[in-house]
């Protein structure tokens, strides 16, 4: 990556000295043609804005064609009126192809660089299991945790009850307090969650709206007094800012308690408790 950026730095320098030099010959060197002056920069120009966004043979391509046609009008213009004198046409005609092997250069080490920058974005949210406006692990770290703890209720024959939660109307609210309001609502109802659960309970933001918690060596019984908690909590969670004004946090909560008799795999584990879920009033 540093070398790639050393490359972008040194093309970025050398196409800045040409596009210098080319500027001091036509105002130094040209007594004649101003409009000449002007359509030159203008080649100059399209020269370097299509070889960013062409491959290096089609900006050739392009050089060698705006080439042929400058040098055709010099030719004429030497021919029939002996004009042209000056070192900056030719200049001009040899800065062109270097113009474009610079630019294309430049905008193909840009390119690499996003596609690397890309490909790590990727990977870090492949990598990364915590949510970033709770603190809570997030649905993939979910998903695992979940399996290795079916695997030890079943193994050390103890209770293992899946709880979850759903903020309603999550999407309405959003449009009402607003995106950053509804990151602040997420980490509040989270800091009352967690205050609501013991420690040995791991707690995860499994959706944008829903919240799962792993209540390990805990039956239905003792996830319903959690669940009462938690309510109450939430009941009681003073929102002071005039964004939350008239703003109520309607929660629903599914409970399900693991029975290997019915539970296949770790989806159904989750569908039960989302059924659960909805049927709360």
């Amino acid at each position: 990556m540093y070398k790639k950026s050393k490359f972008i730095d040194i093309n970025l320098i050398l196409l800045i000295i040409v596009i210098f030099i080319e500027v001091i010959f036509f105002l130094f060197n040209y007594s004649k043609g101003t409009m000449e002056n002007y359509i030159c920069l203008f080649f100059i120009f399209i020269t370097i804005l299509v070889s960013y966004f062409v491959s290096r043979v089609y900006s050739l391509i392009f050089s060698a064609f705006i080439i042929f046609i400058y040098s055709t009008y010099i030719l004429h213009q030497s021919l029939n009126y002996g004009y042209h004198n000056s070192p900056s046409p030719y200049f001009f005609i040899l800065s062109i192809p270097i113009i474009s092997f610079i630019t294309n250069n430049l905008a193909y080490e840009i390119n690499n660089i996003q596609h690397i920058n890309e490909n790590f974005q990727k990977k870090y949210k492949e990598l990364v299991t915590i949510d970033e406006i709770t603190g809570f692990n997030n649905i993939k770290s979910f998903y695992s945790d979940l399996d290795k703890e079916i695997s030890k209720a079943v193994r050390h024959e103890f209770p293992l009850t899946l709880m979850m939660i759903k903020i309603m109307y999550y999407d309405n609210l959003t449009k009402i307090i607003g995106k950053d309001n509804i990151r602040r609502l997420i980490s509040e109802v989270g800091k009352s969650i967690n205050e609501s659960t013991r420690n040995e309970d791991e707690i995860y933001r499994s959706g944008k709206d829903v919240f799962s918690f792993l209540l390990t060596n805990t039956d239905i019984s003792g996830a319903d007094i959690v669940k009462n908690r938690i309510k109450k909590e939430i009941d009681t969670l003073a929102l002071t800012d005039d964004a939350y004004k008239n703003v109520s946090i309607d929660l629903k909560i599914g409970i399900y308690e693991y029975d290997k008799s019915k539970i296949k795999n770790i989806y159904d584990f989750v569908g039960e408790a989302e059924e659960e879920m909805e049927y709360d009033f």
